[in-house]
């Protein structure tokens, strides 16, 4: 529910910005936008003092406004003032990188997996706008840090939910190498990036190789 909630918030103000103000400049849009989303977290966490719940839901929506902020400055038309692809991912990594800050300041789990889920979709972006090396190390090192997060803050689900997406950044990139590719390709290279994943996760709990072999303790009748 506080998620559906974040969302509806979100949409609302990208609502505001987009189609609201549809006679100012792209520019205009974008300020407008921020300067929402500023006031949306402000606000939020004003009302946190007495609406717990309704401030930190509002507060998580202004974060994911942030987000797409930096976002539609390079790829949404109505908010467009970026024409450089490099600046746009960089705009979008730094907005995960806030949202990251945002985490470890209101010590929230679910703000934490909400910037994982961002620096991926940025991870994918550059990925999409030809960066690919960036892209591949870009989503290793977020992968590293959701990991840290589980035995720093106790904070699993930013490393579960790493799991996949970083295979999917990796499945993408040699997807398109392997289709575009004129002679075979490098196995023992497309192999390096899986492998040290799998090493990572694993490293995150190592004990769970153990558990899996472990029998079950019985139990005294």
């Amino acid at each position: 529910e506080e998620r559906i909630t974040d969302l509806a918030y979100t949409n609302g103000g990208v609502f505001f910005a987009v189609y609201v103000s549809q006679f100012t400049t792209p520019a205009m849009r974008l300020v407008e936008l921020i300067v929402a989303t500023l006031a949306a977290g402000g606000l939020g966490l004003w009302l946190e003092r007495k609406y717990r719940h309704f401030g930190g839901v509002l507060f998580g929506a202004s974060l994911a406004m942030l987000f797409f902020a930096a976002f539609g400055a390079y790829a949404v038309p109505p908010l467009k003032v970026i024409e450089d692809p490099a600046w746009g991912t960089a705009w979008q990594f730094a907005a995960a990188l806030a949202i990251v800050a945002a985490a470890l300041w209101r010590d929230s789990s679910v703000i934490a997996t909400m910037a994982t889920l961002c620096g991926f979709a940025a991870c994918y972006f550059s990925f999409v706008q030809g960066f690919v090396d960036f892209a591949l190390v870009a989503a290793f090192a977020l992968s590293a840090g959701a990991v840290a997060l589980g035995p720093l803050r106790g904070w699993t689900l930013p490393g579960q939910l790493s799991v996949p997406l970083a295979y999917v950044i990796y499945g993408s990139i040699v997807g398109m190498g392997w289709r575009s590719a004129e002679e075979a390709p490098d196995f023992v290279g497309a192999m390096r990036y899986p492998l040290a994943a799998l090493a990572l996760f694993i490293a995150a709990d190592w004990h769970a190789p153990r558990r899996a072999l472990s029998p079950p303790p019985r139990t005294r009748k």
